[in-house]
């Protein structure tokens, strides 16, 4: 009997450094069954944290047309500086595009986003059909 082809996975990823969530992530990418997924990471820049998951054998795309909508941990940037915010909203007009773009160069059968902060990627996911 012929194995089923492995599922194509993408984790979008958008932080750059050391903290929880790349830690869990990699956790996670390291008890995938790796016969059944191929799991691909998108970063949407190079850092440590694509560092960390390169350096453990997984495909590690970028594409730094993404904009985050950002917290700050005392409070919203709106309160002291809402150009800020003007610049992440529109920010996702772009995101939601390049996201478009990667999901149908990747072609990926499932897409897992490793935040909440990318609503214009989130968006394009709940529109992939995958």
């Amino acid at each position: 009997m012929m194995a089923a082809p492995r599922r194509k996975i993408l984790f979008v990823h958008h932080g750059t450094g050391l903290g929880g969530a790349p830690q869990l992530l990699l956790k996670f990418l390291e008890h995938l069954d790796r016969t059944q997924y191929e799991p691909v990471i998108w970063c949407i820049r190079k850092s440590s944290a694509s560092d960390l998951f390169e350096q453990h054998g997984f495909r590690v795309v970028f594409d730094p047309r993404v904009t985050p909508f950002l917290h700050i941990s005392d409070g919203f940037y709106g309160i002291r500086h809402p150009h800020r915010v003007l610049n992440m909203a529109f920010g996702q007009i772009t995101s939601f595009l390049t996201a478009r773009r990667m999901f149908g160069e990747l072609k990926p059968d499932l897409i897992h986003v490793n935040s909440v902060v990318l609503p214009g990627v989130l968006c394009a996911a709940s529109k992939c059909g995958c």
